[in-house]
């Protein structure tokens, strides 16, 4: 890769439905919009960020997700990936979560060769699009 060529970045928002202690977290309002919303506008704002999934084992997150891209018009590419119930459970791990969102890109999308993944949970609303920007740059 030249020093003039974009790097390619693949933003992963796993956002599950279930949660032991407050169903439907991800959708509950926070300071005046749901909990994904900080995570999706966040990446959505990040110039590095070229690519953006959303992934989830619940309709109503992913319907979230797309309306959401829809309006604001992202300047990545956005994804939605719905997860199997074996990904999303209390004691399921992050990394078998960004393997199948990867496999599943690599069946819809022509070009799936990314630089970076960064992993965003929504349970971390306030982190802001400068930290986010920094942390990619100092990696």
């Amino acid at each position: 890769m030249t020093k003039f060529e974009r790097k390619r970045r693949l933003a992963i928002i796993p956002a599950r439905e279930g949660s032991k202690r407050l169903a439907k977290k991800n959708l509950r309002t926070l300071a005046g919009k749901p909990l994904i919303e900080y995570t999706l506008e966040c990446s959505s704002q990040c110039e590095k960020i070229t690519d953006i999934v959303c992934t989830s084992d619940s309709n109503e997150i992913l319907q979230y997700g797309s309306e959401y891209f829809s309006r604001i018009a992202p300047q990545a590419t956005t994804y939605s990936v719905r997860l199997p119930g074996c990904l999303t459970q209390d004691d399921s791990l992050l990394t078998p979560v960004v393997r199948y969102c990867l496999d599943r890109l690599d069946e819809i999308a022509t070009d799936t060769k990314f630089d970076t993944v960064i992993l965003l949970q929504p349970t971390s609303p306030f982190r802001s699009q400068a930290d986010l920007s920094s942390a990619i740059d100092l990696h």
